[in-house]
């Protein structure tokens, strides 16, 4: 059984038509056209990781290195920050600046972040 919208506009399309069409909009219009990403070496003293960004949509931050890094803003601690540990990663929503902060060793952290 064929399922058609009719619009109203008094258009018609097929569900498939418009499933696809709603899923290509949606996706182009959520994650821009920029994609910004970089390696970033996080030690023992606050690092930034990603400068704040008034066109970001979203910020991937991956750690990649091998001990827990602590995220967070301006003035993170190990003892306030967000734990990431090695191979954790989490996706922001948010436009200000990102730092990291390790234990004691430097860890790679990287970060994908789509404007």
């Amino acid at each position: 059984m064929a399922v058609t919208y009719t619009f109203t506009n008094g258009t018609t399309a097929d569900a498939d038509e418009v499933n696809v069409n709603f899923k290509q909009s949606y996706y182009q219009g959520a994650f821009g056209t920029v994609l910004n990403h970089a390696s970033v070496d996080v030690s023992n003293t606050e690092t930034l990781i990603v400068a704040a960004n008034a066109s970001r949509y979203t910020v991937l931050i991956k750690n990649t290195g091998t001990a827990s890094v602590f995220i967070g803003n301006t003035g993170v601690a190990i003892s306030d920050g967000f734990e990431l540990e090695f191979g954790e990663s989490i996706l922001l929503y948010n436009q200000d600046a990102i730092y990291g902060i390790t234990d004691a060793t430097t860890e790679d952290v990287r970060y994908l972040e789509a404007e």
